[in-house]
């Protein structure tokens, strides 16, 4: 038996490097809600979402704003 080499298009190729970096984002992006979920229920404490949701705003529109403060749920 011998060993084919499939050659694809650069089109092809570039959508299943696509599909990598989108497949390696969600894996971080859940590992790191794990950790985030995990260190809630440890301590307790969070971002109220409204102010993450201002604090972004804030920050996408070149304004300056302070840290975010935690919050014992």
């Amino acid at each position: 038996m011998t060993n084919a080499q499939l050659n694809f298009p650069n089109e092809i190729k570039g959508h299943a490097t696509k599909a990598i970096d989108v497949s390696e984002l969600r894996h971080i992006f859940i590992a790191e809600a794990t950790a985030a979920r995990k260190q809630f229920i440890k301590y307790g404490a969070g971002y109220q979402a409204r102010d993450v949701h201002n604090y972004l705003r804030a920050r996408i529109t070149g304004k300056k704003t302070s840290s975010l403060k935690l919050k014992s749920w």
